[in-house]
């Protein structure tokens, strides 16, 4: 249900919803896995609430996407092989490849 508020003939307006994602530093990006041009990209949403540090989100990602390498230990640009240092690098709508200690590989889809 929206909110109401009222201006200062007393009139009530009604306000939008607005989406959790645009209220809060969370953000939809898109995670492939290195090397594999077959791996469907796995949608993650990103928030400091869920995950304090880049660590955190690298061991939820172990667990979600369960690499045949072992765990997740970096995530890169896609395009470009950039690797992100802390989770406020990720942008919202964003691709990034998931590697384990190997060097990256580009994608064709990258």
């Amino acid at each position: 249900m929206a909110a109401a508020s009222s201006d200062e003939d007393g009139d009530n307006h009604r306000l939008p919803r607005v989406a959790a994602a645009e209220k809060t530093d969370s953000r939809w990006v898109y995670m492939f896995l290195n090397g594999d041009e077959y791996f469907e990209p796995l949608r993650t949403l990103v928030n400091q609430r869920h995950y304090r540090s880049l660590e955190s989100l690298l061991e939820k990602l172990t667990e979600r996407i369960r690499p045949s390498f072992g765990a997740i230990r970096s995530l890169y640009t896609p395009r470009q092989g950039h690797r992100v240092s802390s989770i406020e690098d990720l942008r919202g709508n964003e691709r990034y490849v998931a590697a384990g200690y190997e060097k990256f590989r580009q994608l064709p889809h990258g």
